[in-house]
This record gives structure tokens, sequence and C-alpha cells, in this order.
């Protein structure tokens, strides 16, 4: 690892990733009524657990340096610094390999993938620990996506970023360094192989659902916190599943 990467564009919490969206998100949300009777209530999506939640948890890659991209059909010419001495910066993968992984992408993507070999290795202690590799959640970014996987320390260390490209044909762009390219989700490596059974709900869960209702129904949302609302919730899982 190149220690001025470690200077100055280092691996950082997702926690500590700037988006301005929020500040403005916020402003917007203070200036609606939060009594609405007669209509939808005016809800924050910032307090919304499950996005609050992915925006986090994990850990941002960022890019190591500025990195020229340019799209020719469906071809990508790249252009990086030496980073790392004995492998290019940023390279692609031809169409005989990306296009197996297009099913789900957007329909404007180039049937190259970026590959971006960062200066980043990763070992861990414990053996079970391993990394969900997705896109950098929530982030005014569309020229590109990560390519989603799974990152095993036991397998290989180094912290390689695949990308969708997603601008048209003829368009030069740069990917600033420090610019974030994917996140790194640690889970235990057992819960690939976790199981889980769909069943019909039963009288009991029905009194949950009646119970939830009712915890978001009774408070004005506008005046409870995110951390009020998860406990409460908890609560009610509390009594009725332990």
């Amino acid at each position: 690892m190149s220690s001025g990467t470690n200077t100055l564009y280092p691996i950082i919490h997702s926690s500590k990733l700037n988006r301005d969206w929020i500040t403005e998100e916020k402003q917007d949300y203070k200036s609606r009524c939060p009594f609405n009777f007669k209509g939808p209530t005016a809800h924050s999506i910032n307090k919304c657990p499950a996005i609050h939640s992915i925006m986090n948890q994990g850990y941002i890659i960022r890019a190591p340096g500025d990195i020229a991209v340019t799209r020719r059909g469906n071809k990508l010419d790249v252009y990086g610094p030496d980073i790392v001495q004995h492998i290019p910066t940023v390279v692609t993968h031809g169409q005989e390999v990306s296009k197996w992984l297009l099913d789900s992408a957007k329909d404007n993507t180039c049937e190259e993938i970026i590959k971006i070999n960062t200066p980043w290795r990763c070992t861990t202690n414990d053996p079970d620990l391993i990394f969900l590799v997705v896109k950098v959640p929530f982030v005014n970014e569309t020229r590109f996506s990560a390519v989603m996987g799974v990152m095993d320390p036991r397998i290989a260390f180094e912290i390689n970023v695949q990308l969708f490209w997603h601008e048209e044909d003829g368009k030069d762009e740069l990917i600033k360094a420090g610019t974030p390219l994917c996140m790194y989700i640690p889970m235990n490596r057992k819960y690939l192989g976790t199981s889980f059974v769909c069943e019909d709900p039963t009288e009991k869960d029905w009194e949950v659902e009646k119970e939830m209702a009712y915890s978001y129904s009774s408070v004005n949302e506008s005046s409870t916190t995110l951390t009020e609302r998860v406990s409460k919730v908890a609560k009610i899982l509390r009594k009725y599943y332990g």
C-alpha cells in the first residue's frame, strides 16, 4: 500500500462519508407541516432505519488517484497514475468476461468493466470474517456503479474494485482521486450458508403487526428521533419473540 494513499485517500467508515443531500433533506422536511390529518404524513427519509443503517455501516474504498475514462462504443479507454509498481492502476475486463454480468445492469451500461487495482491489501485475524462488496449507497454518482461480490481474505488479499460504466459513447470523464468507489460490509462467512423457512403468519405474528402499527401512529414523527423509534420496535419484538 502506498503511504501517500493512506495519508490523502484512506479507507473510511461509511458514517464519515459526506452526503450533501442529507442537509438539504433535513431542511426540506422541517419546512413541511408534520400534522396532516387529511393526507399523507410528512416523512423524513433520513429517519428510515433501513436507509440510515446502510449509510452508516461498512467501509468506503476510494479512488487512489485520478482516473480518466472514455467510452468508444462498447470499449473503454482508461488511464490512471502508476501507484502500484508491478501492475497498472486501471485496466478493463473485456466483453467476453463482462457480458455475463450485464443482465441486471442499466440499459446504457458498457460491455467492458473497469478494474481498479488499488494499493490496498486486506488481512484479518478472524478466519471467518469476509466482506460483502456493494455499490456506495445513496450518493450522487450516475457514471458508474460497483459490481457486487464477496471479498474473502482467505482467498485473495488485494482490494480491487470492479465498476460498471454507464456514461454515453464518446464522453470523456474523470473519476477524481478520493471519489467513493464501493463499500465493504464485514460479515461472518457462516451467514452465506444460512437457511430460512418461509411461513404463513400465526396469531402471535398478527398481534405483533397490530402493536407495530400502533407504535407508528401514536406519535408525531417530527418529534420522534430514530433512536426512539428503534427502541419501541425492539421492545415489541422482545415481548413476543424474546
